[in-house]
């Protein structure tokens, strides 16, 4: 008889766990189906895979002709890629191998942010056999971690940011440079970017400088607004010519594993280039959603 009954509570307590595992998920369904969908800021227009040798893509260029100049960050070379064609047509070697992260085409010459703050000026790069490469010194550091490289508005100067530290903590200033000053750049303060701007809620780091991490930068050619980007946690603010921050977009991390490139045709189209990051490399064409092109 006890063995009956012993039986009958262990049938009862299987039904009853049951019961409550399939409230419980009911439950969470029912919750995750009142939840708003979260719409995305962006849509991805286009999108090209990265040969081996663009894993570590750092920084692009764009060349007009459906052509864009990429560098990575182990090799001196200028990699020439083809979006009709899909394939790098050329390869432009300018320096030995070192950690270069930004690259900006101003006229016929490209220069090359190396991450320690020295820029490699790589004259009439595509239409010389052995373009002549000059190195300029800047007042940025390996301390620094320099990433970002875009031309200015006016296409007269070069515009960068630390990725890491600036002068305080509290901030990262925009800084422009002019080229043709000579081996030794004369750098000059424009725009402080305030780690605890009001942006940044949800963004914030006990260490102000990790708040916001550049990786690249382009001025929009048609609103004048410039947009940074940021690699570590994957996304881009948007700021106004006045220096404030008009918009933060948060990309995926599935389709930007590692967003560390930005490039702005004159018509206005958007290209990011990805890391692989443990997949594969990519550029990818956007268009924003929620925000005027």
């Amino acid at each position: 008889m006890s063995t009956i009954k012993l039986s009958t509570i262990k049938a009862v307590t299987v039904v009853v766990l049951v019961a409550c595992t399939a409230l419980i998920l009911w439950g969470a369904y029912q919750s995750a189906q009142q939840q708003p969908v979260r719409s995305l800021d962006y849509k991805i227009l286009q999108s090209w895979e990265m040969p081996r040798e663009l894993d570590e893509i750092s920084g692009i260029a764009w060349l007009g002709d459906q052509l864009i100049a990429c560098v990575q960050d182990e090799d001196g070379v200028i990699f020439i890629f083809d979006l009709n064609k899909q394939v790098v047509i050329d390869q432009i070697p300018f320096s030995r191998p070192g950690d270069f992260e930004g690259i900006s085409v101003m006229g016929a010459d490209a220069y090359v942010m190396r991450s320690d703050g020295k820029i490699y000026k790589v004259a009439r790069f595509r239409e010389s056999e052995n373009p002549t490469t000059t190195i300029i010194e800047t007042k940025f550091t390996r301390a620094n971690n320099m990433e970002t490289l875009t031309l200015s508005q006016d296409s007269t100067a070069l515009i960068t940011v630390p990725k890491d530290r600036d002068s305080q903590d509290n901030f990262k200033g925009l800084y422009r440079i002019n080229p043709q000053a000579g081996t030794q750049a004369v750098v000059q303060p424009m725009i402080e970017i305030d780690m605890q701007d009001d942006a940044f809620q949800g963004f914030l780091k006990k260490k102000p400088y990790r708040t916001f991490s550049p990786s690249d930068a382009a001025f929009h050619p048609i609103t004048g607004e410039l947009y940074i980007l940021e690699g570590i946690q994957p996304k881009m603010i948007i700021m106004n010519t006045d220096g404030i921050i008009q918009k933060v977009i948060e990309f995926t991390t599935d389709q930007f594993r590692q967003p560390e490139g930005i490039a702005i045709s004159p018509t206005g189209r958007i290209f990011i280039a990805n890391e692989a990051d443990g997949g594969v490399g990519t550029i990818v064409e956007i268009a924003l959603s929620n925000y005027r092109n």
